[in-house]
């Protein structure tokens, strides 16, 4: 159980890394109280004063002045206790009014969450001049050294307390918070889909490893979608991702929905080959937990849905929660006979059954996500379990959002985004068995990196696994002029909601195939093709093509089914693809989205919609390639050949409309079509590949009117440094465009018609994206979703 309920609490982690200061959740700063001239260095006050102002929990006035004897207001000391303890008092805050002694006693007292000294008799000779309602507070400081009388034996609990005054009382306090309490950091990973080896933007779990092997009391936990992803995951269906685990020290990991992608049956291979439970409490199969069963290559029991793991004599439970979306968002094949609970009723139970086991720490190891894309959220989760006490935070992932942050009902909330970008490690700190804080820290992969050196036998392995791997991967197959793109563009999943040319590409491969293999009696028959965006997982770059590469794009094994569809049909499904889409920037042209997996890339046909319609009326018209006239929306007699993946053929993302219906083909590996697709393009590689950015198959109706918009983009070297008032050459989907200047910020902004664009600086530079449809370019922030600018590299 908590004593606090908001639950953010400074705290000094164990780790001792002198690049991490940032780990003790306080901003550090250059200069101490040295850096101040009205501060005598002999002072009863200076070494209180100097670790205030290192630490970030007091400032000076000015440059030159931190004024000692300066009266110091209410407003002042609460924002000095929310940066000691992390409670909120922004509420409560009173700008301008003093603070008395036994006031700011009250406040010290109230700040530990602690219960009165009744047994202690502190006598000062102003003692009956003490407020009632602060007596407790002045006892308590008096008894725990925060705060001590003055002269005469007096507290003078009227008296207004001084900077210095408060500089020391702040630092007695963190130093009581500090004593006989135990910390328990949780280091914990989310949605690394592959992402195990180090790069310039993934931390590498070699590192993280490390960082286990470094830190006190630490406990080394995964919040899912692990097993799938980059080659290193996907190629041999998770198992090196779980055998680096192994290597890693990981202790738990909770179920993500991507763990499904090859199947049930090789979840549960994983799950029994990982040396850590995998844990997912709503999970269920035959009446029972999913994942119970043994683990350890069958050495060890695992009951499926939480794990208790002891550190320094104290419990910590955790207990998993898989999103029960993942049941239209994954292919039905792969969760065949399993269902998914409900969330929040299962939390519910969980936290009773780790309760009554004795966990003295309750965490949440969610994979639910803080968007509303599908389904309800982590933090409408932790409020709707407000009424059973003692969960203690959660540690989430699947919307791969950087997260930290504390709900109403006082529960934190840490997701640390995806592909290994930052490692999290939330510090549990107790007190007598209760928990009194829980903080949260996020390092960068950087940070990460500057902090530990990897571990040996991890790095041997990761090698080891690349290497073989490569042999298989590194076959070049073609070049392209342009970048295909999809997957995650500047942090932004642009398949999701326009159209790509990657998309229309794997498209348009669908239906050379299907012409290809199609029996003689359908040779007449229009044909076209869909794929969900959230299938599509990496961009293709400006360059050559690689097996590894098409792999990346398309790395769920997923196979071309065609089926017999209407036009009737045909709408029903691109309704369904759309109705995440709810409006369009009347200035910008940005469409507001839902950024569903769901959304479709589309081929052998052109698909005009309207935002702002109302959900199943919005797509206006389907216009099949080499005709004129729309289909009639009521037509269910007319025969069209879709292409597809088996995912969506099974009812994946909710086209359940395309399951019981008449199929001409399945079966076909659609990875091996795309490669043999390019290779036809290209004429087996002897000329690059090109595809335009768009074709114009999807199309909006709305207010917005087009035209051009500006396109604004970081300039950077090749070491990621920002290039100011800077001159380049700049190209424009593969035409020079002039030179342009970055600003004194280091943007770039250039002026371009509406739409997506691929931008590069000199003729053979790697390749951004923008699109002020989606925002990419426009923007920096977009709600809970980052929209960052794109970068541009110059390169050396």
């Amino acid at each position: 159980m908590s004593i606090l309920k908001k639950i953010t609490v400074y705290r000094v982690l164990s780790l001792v890394c002198a690049v991490l200061v940032a780990l003790s959740g306080t901003a550090v700063f250059a200069e101490g109280a040295e850096g101040f001239t009205d501060i005598d260095e002999n002072s009863w006050a200076y070494s209180y004063i100097e670790y205030c102002i290192q630490n970030g929990i007091m400032n000076g006035v000015s440059e030159t002045e931190f004024m000692p004897d300066g009266i110091v207001s209410d407003v002042m000391v609460k924002l000095v206790l929310e940066r000691i303890t992390g409670r909120e008092y922004h509420e409560s805050y009173s700008w301008s009014e003093p603070v008395t002694r036994e006031y700011m006693a009250y406040l010290m007292y109230s700040a530990a969450g602690s219960e009165p000294e009744s047994d202690a008799e502190v006598l000062y000779s102003d003692s009956s001049l003490i407020s009632s309602e602060y007596y407790d507070g002045v006892i308590w400081c008096s008894v725990n050294g925060i705060m001590n009388g003055k002269e005469n034996e007096a507290f003078d609990p009227s008296g207004l307390m001084t900077r210095s005054e408060l500089a020391a009382a702040a630092c007695r306090l963190m130093q009581y918070l500090s004593e006989d309490v135990q910390v328990i950091n949780i280091i914990h990973t989310n949605d690394v889909h592959g992402y195990d080896v180090s790069s310039d933007s993934a931390a590498g779990i070699d590192y993280v490893a490390a960082l286990k092997q470094q830190t006190d009391n630490a406990i080394l936990a995964d919040a899912g979608d692990a097993t799938q992803g980059l080659a290193f995951a996907s190629l041999d269906r998770g198992a090196s991702a779980i055998e680096a685990m192994n290597l890693s020290g990981y202790d738990v990991m909770s179920c993500g929905n991507h763990e499904f992608d090859y199947g049930w049956e090789t979840a549960k291979q994983n799950a029994e080959a990982a040396d850590f439970p995998i844990i997912s409490a709503n999970t269920v199969k035959d009446g029972a937990p999913f994942f119970s069963g043994t683990y350890r290559d069958g050495t060890l029991e695992n009951n499926g849905e939480n794990t208790i793991i002891e550190v320094d004599g104290i419990k910590v439970g955790f207990f998993g929660i898989l999103t029960a979306s993942t049941a239209t968002s994954t292919k039905p094949s792969g969760i065949e006979g399993i269902t998914f609970e409900d969330e929040i009723e299962t939390t519910r139970e969980q936290i009773g059954k780790l309760r009554d086991a004795g966990a003295d720490v309750i965490i949440g190891l969610f994979h639910v996500g803080v968007n509303d894309s599908a389904g309800v959220t982590t933090p409408e989760i932790a409020d709707a379990v407000l009424d059973v006490p003692g969960l203690d935070a959660i540690i989430d992932g699947h919307s791969h959002t950087v997260y930290n942050s504390t709900t109403d009902s006082g529960i934190l909330i840490a997701q640390t985004g995806s592909n290994m970008e930052n490692v999290g490690v939330m510090s549990v700190s107790l007190k007598d068995g209760e928990v009194v804080s829980v903080s949260e820290n996020m390092l960068s992969a950087e940070e990460l990196r500057q902090a530990v050196e990897p571990d040996a036998e991890v790095t041997e392995y990761l090698s080891g696994v690349t290497e073989a791997q490569n042999v298989q991967l590194g076959e070049k197959i073609a070049e392209t002029s342009d970048s295909l793109w999809g997957g995650y563009v500047t942090n932004c999943a642009v398949a999701r909601t326009v159209e790509t040319n990657l998309g229309n590409l794997i498209c348009d491969a669908m239906i050379w195939e299907t012409k290809n293999s199609l029996p003689e009696e359908y040779s007449e028959t229009p044909i076209a093709a869909i794929e969900n965006g959230g299938g599509i997982r990496a961009s293709i770059m400006n360059g050559d093509i690689t097996r590894g590469d098409i792999f990346n794009v398309l790395p769920f094994g997923n196979t071309l089914y065609v089926k017999e569809v209407t036009p009737a049909l045909l709408y029903e499904v691109m309704e369904n693809s759309v109705k995440g889409i709810s409006a369009q920037d009347t200035e910008t042209g940005m469409l507001t989205s839902s950024l569903s997996g769901g959304f479709l890339q589309i081929g052998g046909m052109t698909v005009t919609y309207e935002p702002a319609a109302e959900a199943g009326q919005k797509v206006q018209s389907i216009v099949l390639s080499g005709e004129s006239e729309p289909l009639d929306r009521n037509d269910s007699q007319r025969t069209i050949l879709l292409a597809m993946n088996d995912f969506i053929a099974a009812g994946g993302n909710d086209y359940t409309m395309l399951v019981d219906i008449p199929e001409v083909i399945q079966g076909t590996d659609l990875e091996e079509i795309l490669r043999s697709y390019i290779l036809m393009l290209t004429d087996n590689a002897s000329e690059p590949l090109s595809v335009p950015n768009t074709q114009n198959r999807l199309n909006t109706v709305s207010d917005y009117e087009g035209g051009a918009y500006t396109a604004s983009l970081y300039l950077k070297d090749a070491d990621g440094n920002l290039l100011k008032n800077s001159l380049a050459d700049v190209y424009v989907d593969g035409e020079r465009h002039g030179s342009a200047s970055s600003n004194e910020n280091g943007i770039v902004r250039l002026e371009l018609t509406s739409g997506p664009h691929s931008i590069k600086i000199g003729e053979n530079g790697e390749e951004a994206y923008v699109n002020n449809i989606f925002g990419l370019g426009i923007i920096e922030l977009d709600g809970d979703y980052q929209v960052p600018y794109p970068t541009l590299n110059a390169g050396k």
